[in-house]
């Protein structure tokens, strides 16, 4: 209401050209019997036109108003909507960090592992060729030894025919 008042001190007052004495009024005011019935008169409609744009004005600055407040409402409704949003954002940074961590931690376990499999395919690839060059020798001196055997089965076969054939031979 105190904001009313200011503006409408503030609204220049606005006096209808009718209602100002010119040089033809002042004569036919002379002329008229009552002339203060015409300044009365002029006033009326002055204070009347003054009247309406004071209530058309009110009621113009109680829409503005009312349209503050909606807006003033839907502002803090927005806000309480951001503060919420910004909570989320930093909820959602320290999550992700600490995601980024865990990630950073399984990457380097990661890492280690692969160097102890890598180790370990070599190692697996050494003992492989050493048991096979092992496996070689094996089968090359079970080879000769077989070899020996069936040679000293030969010659024990060849010395039991002989010996059969001396009996033979000498019976």
């Amino acid at each position: 209401m105190l904001e009313k008042k200011q503006m409408l001190k503030s609204t220049p007052l606005v006096i209808p050209p009718q209602t100002l004495l010119t040089p033809d009024a002042s004569l036919a005011a002379t002329k008229n019997p009552h002339p203060l019935h015409n300044i009365s008169s002029d006033s009326y409609k002055s204070s009347s036109l003054l009247e309406k744009r004071i209530r058309l004005l009110s009621e113009e600055l109680d829409k503005i108003s009312s349209r503050a407040k909606k807006q003033d409402v839907q502002l803090l409704h927005i806000l309480k909507i951001r503060k919420s949003q910004e909570n989320k954002i930093d909820e959602y940074k320290i999550l992700l960090s600490e995601r980024n961590k865990t990630v950073e931690a399984l990457s380097n376990e990661l890492a280690v592992k692969t160097l102890e499999l890598n180790k370990n395919l070599d190692r697996e690839d050494l003992l492989k060729s050493e048991n096979k060059l092992l496996l070689d020798r094996l089968l090359l001196e079970k080879s000769q030894l077989a070899k020996k055997v069936n040679d000293a089965n030969e010659y024990l076969e060849s010395m039991n025919v002989s010996k059969r054939l001396n009996r033979l031979n000498t019976n």
